[in-house]
């Protein structure tokens, strides 16, 4: 994985500069926490400026609002302390399950009032009478993080949103291109199960690109809309890709002569990939034509890998006009329905009990012990707990936790003890810092990683980031101890949650699935086009997801959940060309459709084990299949009865 680059340099240099800048001001306001205006800062940091933008209003009103309800709630409660402990516990985690749901910038917001209200709640207990003058510290300081980072964003070489964009759309036309060339060309030897998974993560990336890019390159809403139709091409293209390769496999098994006559398609669109084209050339039109002519072309019919090349030609051809559109700045001609994202909200409750029962916990003994230091305990505890709300935490992550708040710990002790005593001035000391802190934000700059830096800088504050050196080993010991315990029980709390509840989570994804191909097999004739990019696109989320997850499963269960993702999306794609070739059928061929129909539906919407033996209705479809094929060979009827076999197979079962 490679970290340091000249965008992750820069990123760190301008984050860095912005602390300082933050740790400046708060000395010469003379706030009485400058080290959070530091640490927030690199908090509420991005790599990049449409990721900084599109959180910076939400970060603010999320801190009036948490440190509102504080002032409200701390003076009222404060002779109960174990309901005041409960609101407070119960706000974070209501507001942490908003967050969860939301899943975009304005989950910030949510976030912000939440964990504003751990800091500056649980230090005020034992003093409520500061309670308003903590509140405007507190938001004083988050406030100046945020100005600070907001500005530091106006300087050059600031990477936007709309650039990184247009690279991970590049990464997903070439990875989808290294795919279809290795069907196409490497015989028996299909791309991994990895490959896809990064294939189907990319694309779902594009979409959380998308948003930050609309708040940093220019007139980017005049493309907006084109953005999010690609991004539903190559999700449908994803589908027919791993569709092709189970028809591909299947004709090697029972048909390689049918094959054989799809080889000069093959060798035409490889041609026309490396040509660079967005135009389907006439040649390979003319090919699909001649295909007819040939004695395999029913079998290439039935098998339905004639229909699903045909498509996949078409929506190449698709891809790259949108993707030319984007790139010339053509001013989309119609509106746009986000995409739509999967939401568990059973999950998302039970994080949020699970960390209203961590805060509570933690806040009796803290009250029960009298210890002094209680209060940030809890406090270092529910701002892990909101930064890692997510399933895809590491599984050893509490030991990690530890081991790297310790690391921070020791740079903290070495400036507080070795450093700073012997120096002077405000540009010695940022000198010093910055040996630290750099290598620190360069790592940030990596998404899938940054997480990993929050418990270093939690011991980095450590260290006497104030106005006027003081370092005291009674004080250090009093700011570690909390630390350290606040560390170990979030991420014991997040491990709990992840071995508890990753199955069952994962199991309900795929449990929507069944859910979703059932409404798409169902009797209802002709289901909305808007209908039907909303269970796309929750589909490709649920696989994105799932083949995240299930990357910390062991390897026969990894293997379940990415053999039933793929099976899902190849039966999404069979069902739909199911629904659409029959609007062409006879009223009673119709009825007969919808029949089958609603024996699928049934058994998708009962489906819950990842792997399961074929279904009884797979003989009925195999049997539906061959009447479709029996006597006059239609056109119509034998793509319908491709479209099935392919449906079969996803199913477990056999084709006609």
């Amino acid at each position: 994985m490679k970290i340091i680059s000249s965008s992750s340099v820069i990123y760190s240099m301008r984050t860095f500069a912005a602390a300082m800048l933050a740790l400046y001001l708060s000395f010469q306001l003379d706030l009485s926490h400058p080290a959070w205006a530091f640490l927030t800062t690199y908090i509420i940091s991005a790599p990049l400026r449409g990721g900084g933008r599109s959180k910076g209003l939400y970060r603010i009103c999320g801190t009036v609002v948490g440190a509102a309800f504080t002032v409200l709630t701390v003076p009222t409660l404060v002779d109960a302390p174990e309901l005041l402990t409960l609101v407070i516990a119960l706000w974070i985690a209501f507001c942490l399950y908003l967050s969860i749901l939301d899943g975009t910038p304005r989950a910030y917001f949510f976030i912000l009032a939440g964990y504003t209200t751990a800091l500056i709640g649980f230090p005020s207990v034992n003093a409520p009478q500061t309670i308003f003058d903590t509140a405007v510290a507190r938001t004083e300081e988050i406030g100046m993080a945020i100005f600070c980072i907001e500005l530091m964003g106006y300087l050059p070489f600031n990477q936007r949103a709309g650039d990184v964009l247009n690279a991970q759309i590049q990464k997903c036309f070439l990875k989808i291109r290294q795919l279809s060339i290795t069907l196409m060309t490497s015989g028996k030897n299909n791309p991994p199960p990895i490959d896809y998974a990064q294939l189907i993560m990319g694309i779902g990336s594009l979409d959380t690109l998308r948003i930050q890019a609309s708040y940093d390159t220019p007139h980017f809403s005049d493309i907006e809309a084109w953005v999010v139709a690609l991004q539903r091409s190559l999700q449908n293209f994803f589908a027919d890709l791993i569709t092709f390769e189970a028809q591909l496999n299947r004709l090697r098994m029972n048909n390689a002569d049918a094959l054989v006559s799809l080889q000069p398609i093959t060798n035409a669109i490889l041609a026309w990939i490396e040509s660079g084209e967005i135009a389907v050339p006439q040649g390979l039109n003319e090919l699909f034509i001649k295909i007819h002519q040939t004695k395999h072309q029913q079998e290439l019919i039935k098998s339905g890998a004639f229909d699903n090349l045909s498509h996949m030609v078409a929506r190449r051809e698709e891809c790259l006009d949108l993707h030319h559109k984007i790139m010339t700045n053509t001013k989309a001609d119609h509106e746009f329905v986000t995409i739509a994202h999967y939401v568990d909200y059973r999950q998302a409750a039970y994080y949020g009990l699970a960390v209203a029962l961590q805060l509570v916990a933690g806040s009796l003994f803290w009250i029960k012990a009298g210890w002094p230091e209680g209060g940030t305990m809890v406090t270092f505890a529910s701002l892990m707990c909101c930064f890692f709300s997510s399933l895809e935490a590491p599984p050893d992550i509490a030991i990690k936790f530890l081991i790297l708040c310790c690391l921070g710990a020791a740079i903290g002790w070495i400036y507080s003890f070795v450093v700073f005593p012997h120096i002077t001035g405000f540009v010695l000391f940022v000198y010093v810092l910055a040996f630290s802190c750099v290598p620190i934000g360069i790592i940030m700059s990596n998404p899938a990683i940054a997480g990993a830096m929050l418990p270093v800088l939690f011991g980095v504050t450590l260290a006497s980031l104030q106005n006027r050196f003081d370092a005291d080993i009674t004080s250090f010991l009093n700011g570690f101890v909390p630390q350290i315990a606040g560390v170990v029980l979030a991420g014991a709390v997040l491990n709990f949650i992840r071995t508890v509840t990753l199955k069952s989570a994962t199991s309900r994804m795929l449990n929507r699935n069944g859910y979703a191909l059932a409404l798409l097999a169902g009797d209802t004739p002709v289901i909305d086009e808007k209908e039907i990019d909303i269970i796309t696109d929750n589909m490709t989320h649920r696989a994105a997801l799932s083949l995240t997850r299930c990357r910390i499963l062991n390897k026969e269960e990894y293997n379940r959940v990415v053999n039933r993702v793929l099976l899902d999306l190849q039966a999404e794609r069979a069902l739909i060309n199911m629904k659409e070739a029959t609007k062409k059928m006879s009223p009673d061929l119709q009825s007969s459709v919808n029949d089958i129909g609603g024996k699928i539906a049934l058994y998708f919407s009962g489906r819950r084990d990842l792997a399961s033996p074929p279904p009884e209705v797979c003989d009925d479809i195999r049997k539906f299949a061959r009447t479709l094929n029996h006597g006059v060979h239609s056109i119509d009827k034998m793509r319908l009865a491709g479209f099935m076999n392919t449906l079969n197979r996803s199913m477990g079962g056999e084709a006609a």
